[in-house]
C-alpha cells in the first residue's frame, strides 16, 4: 500500500504548510508529522486503511510520560502496541514499519 515515502512526498497538506510558516516565524525546528520507522508518514497510511476497512484507527499512549508504549486501536479495540521515539526536533517516529503496520491492522480485522 505505501507507494510514497516521506522523502518522495512533494505535496504537503495545507495544515502542514501553515505549521511550517508558524514555526519559521517563531524560530522553531522543522516539523514532520508522525512517521513509521521506514519514513512513511502515518497520515498517508491510516486514512487509506480506515476507508478500505470502514474503521477508525488511533494511536494512544499507555503511559503519561516519555518514553512510553503506545497502543494501536481499531474501533476502540486495542490490537497492538508499539514503542515511539522523538527526534531532536520533537517529531514522532513509531517503531514499526508501514508494511508491518498494514499487516497488523489487516490481520486484526480478519
Amino acid at each position: 500500500m505505501p507507494e510514497e515515502t516521506a522523502s518522495q512526498s512533494t505535496e504537503r497538506p495545507e495544515w502542514w504548510k501553515k505549521n511550517e510558516r508558524l514555526r519559521e516565524e517563531m524560530g522553531l525546528p522543522d516539523y514532520k508529522p508522525p512517521t513509521f520507522s521506514d519514513g512513511v508518514f502515518t497520515h498517508t497510511i491510516v486514512p487509506q486503511l480506515e476507508e478500505k476497512h470502514d474503521c477508525s484507527i488511533t494511536f494512544r499512549s499507555k503511559q503519561p510520560r516519555y518514553p512510553c508504549q503506545w497502543e494501536i486501536h481499531v474501533d476502540e479495540r486495542c490490537v497492538a502496541s508499539t514503542a515511539r521515539r522523538r527526534t531532536n526536533a520533537g517529531n514522532t517516529i513509531y517503531q514499526l514499519s508501514s508494511t508491518a503496520f498494514i499487516d497488523l491492522i489487516e490481520s486484526a480485522l480478519e
